[in-house]
C-alpha cells in the first residue's frame, strides 16, 4: 500500500464526518447554516427542505441588515443612495467615515 499523494493528507472517516457536519467555511451559504442549525437541534435537515429554504432567505436578509447597520454605525453612507458630493477646489478628497 502506498501513502497519500503529495498535497493530500489522510484523516479518520469519523473525523471527516464530524468536520463535514459541524464546520462552516467562510463561503458556506445560508442554506448550509440553516441545515446545520436544524441538525444541531436534533432534526434531519433532509426531512425539512421547505423550512431550510425559508431559513436560507431569513438568514440572508438578517446578515445583510446586520452588516448594513454596522456600516451605518461606523458613519459610512450608502453611496448608492447618498453619493459622495463632488470635490470642491482645495478639498483633499473624500473622507470615508465622515457623516454629512
Amino acid at each position: 500500500m502506498t501513502g497519500p499523494s503529495p498535497g493530500y493528507s489522510v484523516i479518520k472517516t469519523s473525523t471527516l464526518a464530524h468536520l463535514d457536519a459541524h464546520y462552516f467555511a467562510p463561503l458556506s451559504g445560508m442554506r448550509d447554516i440553516a441545515a446545520g442549525l436544524l441538525d444541531e437541534w436534533g432534526h434531519d435537515s433532509a426531512d425539512h427542505p421547505e423550512l431550510v429554504a425559508q431559513m436560507e432567505v431569513e438568514l440572508s436578509g438578517a446578515l445583510i441588515e446586520t452588516a448594513a447597520d454596522l456600516m451605518r454605525d461606523a458613519g459610512l453612507r450608502d453611496l448608492r443612495i447618498e453619493p459622495t458630493p463632488p470635490l470642491l477646489p482645495g478639498d483633499p478628497g473624500p473622507h470615508h467615515g465622515d457623516t454629512p
